[in-house]
């Protein structure tokens, strides 16, 4: 899980710093999904925070 975890983030902030928005959205939101599995609060919320910077 943790480098599913990874993979998102990181996936993520790249298509951000591409403007490629959709796909940016798509792979935080797997990492939110995720991080509610462990049930991991502070860390939905660091995500949170990336993806509204788009």
């Amino acid at each position: 899980m943790l480098v599913a975890l990874l993979k998102n983030i990181n996936f993520g902030l790249t298509y951000q710093k591409m403007d490629e928005t959709e796909k940016s959205h798509t792979n935080f939101n797997e990492a939110i999904r995720l991080f509610n599995e462990m049930e991991a609060p502070k860390q939905i919320e660091k995500v949170k925070k990336a993806k509204a910077q788009n």
